[in-house]
Parts: structure tokens; C-alpha cells; sequence
């Protein structure tokens, strides 16, 4: 026997005719607002142009998600942001558009069935983070200086002088002094040298710390309000009451 499901896409029944109970009813619901979803996401991808897969690229989902949307797969459909992620990846600017052609609304279906018209209002909701930004480089680089430097030093130095001074004492040779004979001297002399040893004068300790701080982020949300004119009276911000505003999410 089909199941609820099956028999409301092929021949789409009245309510007394599928529904033998209220909590029949609220899961048919569920099942023709998931279809009503895939109806229109169907439409929008084709109007863009894309195929499954592509869409399914777009917003990093498989394409059996985007197939099991389509077929109105689910409980009660896809979420709001996979919506609005499918509505601009389609080329539409606000999932309000989307949304005001029947994309995902429940109530716009059960206004429709009731004869209301619904006019669906947008809020943006702010959520602050934080990103690393390369504010500078610290480089510390090692190299050489030559310095030059002076320091005096005495050297000493040797010299052979060679002299000849006559005897005039008259004091006889001997028999040895008729031969052959040499003297040789060295002459020696200083010279500088310098001789270097490397010490280790100082260090460079290189830490990196941080610091936190508190900075207050200022930027601009719009929502979509209305106005109302009866009778020539103009009534402008009619928002819903006892609504309190969002804090943006950190």
C-alpha cells in the first residue's frame, strides 16, 4: 500500500479524503511544505541555468542533497539557510523574493489555502569575528663589521757591521793565519703579528608576546519593515511587539 508521501504527489487528494486524523494532517503538512520547497528551488535552478551538480558545487553540498530537496524529500524540508544558500547561488539577491514566490513557506501555503496574503519581512542578524592581518615583519639579521685599530709595538732588529782597524803593536803571525777561513753572523730581526680570538661579547634574545583588546565594532543591519495607510492615516513601524532585539553573535 503507498504510504501518505506517495499518494499526495500522484494525485494530490483532498484533506478528508487522505487524513483520518489531526496528527495525519500536521505530517501532510510537513510533506507539502517539503514539496512546495523543492518545487521552487527546482525552478530557480533551472531559471539560472544549472544543473544539480553545479548547484550542488556552489554550496558544498552532494548533488543526491539537491535531488532529495527537489523531490520534496524529508520531514518538513530543507532548513532556512540551505534556502537562502540556494537562493544566491541561483542569483537571487534576498531569500525574501524567493520566499514571497512560495520557496519554503508553510505559512504562505496555509495563507494561501485560507485566503490571507502574506508579506514577508527580512532582518539581518550580525555576527562578529576575528581574522588574522598581517600587520609587519621583524627581521633580525646577523653581519660583519670591520673596525680598524692601532697599537705600537717595539721591534728589535740585528745588523752585522764589518770594520777593519790596523795593529800596531807589530805582534807576530803564527803559522795557522795563512789559510783559508770564514765567519758568517745571522742578522735577525722582529717583526708584528697579530693574533685574533673570538669571544662571545653579547645576545640577542628574539620572544614574541601578545596582548588583548577590547574594540567596539560599529557597522549597520537592515530589516524590512512596513507602512500602513487607512484612510489617509499613515502608520510606519509596525513591527511585532515584545520582540527583543538580537545581539549580534561573537
Amino acid at each position: 500500500m503507498p504510504d501518505q508521501k506517495t499518494e499526495f504527489r500522484r494525485t494530490r487528494p483532498t484533506w478528508d479524503e487522505l487524513l483520518p486524523s489531526a496528527l495525519d494532517k500536521a505530517a501532510f503538512e510537513d510533506a507539502s511544505a517539503a514539496l512546495e520547497a523543492g518545487r521552487y528551488v527546482r525552478k530557480l535552478r533551472t531559471e539560472a541555468g544549472l544543473t544539480q551538480a553545479q548547484l550542488a558545487a556552489r554550496i558544498a553540498v552532494s548533488q543526491a542533497r539537491i535531488s532529495a530537496i527537489e523531490n520534496g524529500e524529508g520531514r518538513d524540508g530543507p532548513s532556512y539557510a540551505v534556502l537562502k544558500r540556494i537562493a544566491l547561488a541561483c542569483g537571487v539577491d534576498s531569500l525574501l523574493e524567493a520566499r514571497t514566490s512560495g520557496i519554503g513557506a508553510t505559512s504562505g501555503a496555509a495563507a494561501a489555502k485560507s485566503g490571507e496574503k502574506v508579506l514577508a519581512l527580512s532582518e539581518e542578524q550580525p555576527t562578529v569575528g576575528k581574522r588574522l592581518v598581517n600587520r609587519g615583519t621583524t627581521r633580525i639579521r646577523r653581519f660583519v663589521v670591520e673596525t680598524p685599530i692601532e697599537e705600537a709595538v717595539t721591534l728589535r732588529s740585528e745588523h752585522v757591521s764589518v770594520e777593519r782597524r790596523p795593529v800596531t803593536h807589530g805582534t807576530p803571525a803564527s803559522s795557522t793565519e795563512f789559510t783559508n777561513r770564514t765567519i758568517e753572523e745571522t742578522e735577525t730581526e722582529e717583526e708584528a703579528v697579530v693574533a685574533k680570538t673570538a669571544q662571545i661579547r653579547e645576545e640577542v634574545v628574539v620572544n614574541k608576546s601578545a596582548t588583548e583588546r577590547v574594540e567596539t565594532v560599529r557597522d549597520t543591519v537592515r530589516r524590512e519593515d512596513v507602512e500602513i495607510t487607512r484612510d489617509g492615516e499613515t502608520t510606519t513601524g509596525t513591527s511585532a511587539a515584545g520582540v527583543t532585539p538580537t545581539r549580534p553573535k561573537v
